[in-house]
């Protein structure tokens, strides 16, 4: 039997109701279900063929899964219990420590979108909430939007453009 791959989304969306191990390939661009009351299994969903990176329905360990090359992420720090409403002092930290961090990012009025690989991203993510602790903000929350592709590289800056091209073409 062939060795099937699956779209590692597909796979996690899927995991806890696979009941069997065999796989029925389809040229769908989409997972299909037969029976849409039916539980998810082996037997009665189609997987797609992707250009995407895909991984080994055989692994059972997930842990060694790689994390996306490329991402953008939009995130808000939240302060919590600081002695004044205003937390302008807090963004400079952050500003100053995403500067050090060599990756390409920009502030706006609602947090700061930043970008490169997954793991560069996550971890600068935190050292912001780590800096902000040892500054003495004794909680923090945050809020974080990540998009990931791997069909061709993109900006923020190239999103912002596509949409400015389309806005120009109206007029």
């Amino acid at each position: 039997m062939n060795r099937q791959f699956v779209v590692l989304q597909t796979y996690l969306g899927l995991l806890s109701g696979f009941s069997s191990s065999k796989l029925k390939s389809s040229p769908h661009q989409t997972l299909q279900r037969h029976h849409h009351h039916q539980q998810p299994t082996l037997d009665n969903i189609h997987i797609h063929s992707n250009p995407t990176p895909t991984f080994s329905m055989s692994s059972e360990d997930l842990t060694n899964l790689p994390t996306p090359p490329a991402c953008i992420a939009d995130f808000c720090i939240i302060p919590l219990g600081t002695p004044t409403a205003s937390v302008s002092k807090e963004v400079a930290q952050v500003q100053r420590l995403l500067k050090q961090s060599g990756l390409s990012y920009t502030m706006h009025s609602a947090g700061t979108t930043v970008e490169g690989s997954w793991d560069e991203v996550m971890r600068v993510i935190g050292q912001c909430h780590a800096m902000l602790h040892q500054n003495g903000v004794v909680r923090i929350q945050s809020d974080i939007r990540v998009g990931s592709r791997t069909d061709k590289k993109q900006t923020s800056k190239d999103k912002v453009e596509a949409v400015e091209r389309l806005l120009k073409e109206e007029q």
